[in-house]
């Protein structure tokens, strides 16, 4: 029998992902209003923070639902249910 880990897991790497990309396209745009990089590169590199933040994400949402999986497998309440005792 698999027994679930005691915490679920970790939104860092997606926290991560949330808060960077938005400043990396903020200084994209900036190289391209100032002319030091060309507008396709610029659009390149928003598509990968694009592509990483959506990653980072589903991830996530993958550790978490095989969370709750091992949790209801293992007959244990999950962390959002609250105790009725």
């Amino acid at each position: 029998m698999i027994h679930p880990a005691s915490d679920p897991p970790s939104d860092r790497r997606a926290a991560v992902a949330v808060a960077l990309a938005p400043a990396f396209v903020a200084v994209v745009f900036s190289l391209i209003i100032s002319g030091l990089i060309a507008f396709d590169t610029g659009v390149a590199i928003f598509l990968a923070c694009t592509a990483w933040v959506v990653w980072e994400m589903l991830d996530y949402q993958r550790a978490l639902d095989a969370y709750h999986q091992q949790c209801v497998d293992a007959g244990r309440p999950l962390a959002s249910e609250h105790s009725r005792l």
